[in-house]
């Protein structure tokens, strides 16, 4: 008789979780090359597994291999649109490649879909400060602030662009909670 459809549905990922547990062996012993090798024989018996795809991807940025990366965040995405972490390193690689409005989009549309790394509000507003736009780049700083009131760095950039819009009293109240925050920072005390 065939096996139960509880094991048929178990089978298939068994080999992936053999190749996923050699390639974190392996990489202990700090070969990437072979950790990368071992995750896409996982992903080949699991093809549509999100973590190793996330997971291999993480270990090409780490051989610098941006392109392969990328394309397997595009097959995360492509399945899951709303990836957070998919979208947040995606949009870091194409940020790095000089694409500033497609990582924009996808650092809205992470921060869209509830993003709590405090890293890409910085990305972000920092597009937003070098593209002159201080209106975005002042409403991502406030929403930071908002959903991070210790980050120091929020605090700091929200200032800047304060200073940019020309709203000194505003700007000086945003570098003091830096300061407040982080009292041993030169930078707000300069902008002061």
């Amino acid at each position: 008789p065939p096996p139960p459809p509880s094991i048929v549905k178990m089978a298939a990922p068994a080999p992936a979780y053999y190749y996923y547990l050699a390639a974190q062996m392996t990489l202990k012993q700090g070969d990437v090359n072979e950790a990368v090798w071992l995750l896409e024989k996982a992903m080949a018996h699991d093809p549509h597994s999100p973590f190793l795809k996330m997971e291999t991807a993480n270990l090409l940025l780490l051989l610098k291999k941006q392109d392969r990366a990328l394309n397997l965040l595009n097959a995360v995405l492509s399945e899951n649109p709303k990836n957070v972490q998919a979208l947040a390193l995606a949009g870091r690689i194409l940020q790095q490649q000089d694409k500033a409005p497609v990582a924009r989009a996808l650092f809205e549309k992470a921060l869209a879909e509830g993003c709590d790394d405090q890293n890409i509000f910085l990305l972000l507003g920092r597009i937003y400060w070098n593209e002159k736009d201080w209106d975005n780049a002042l409403r991502v700083f406030d929403m930071q602030t908002k959903r991070f009131p210790d980050s120091y760095a929020a605090h700091y950039y929200r200032g800047k662009v304060l200073i940019a819009q020309g709203k000194l009293a505003a700007a000086e109240k945003a570098l003091l909670q830096s300061l407040k925050l982080e009292p041993t920072l030169e930078e707000p005390r300069l902008e002061l």
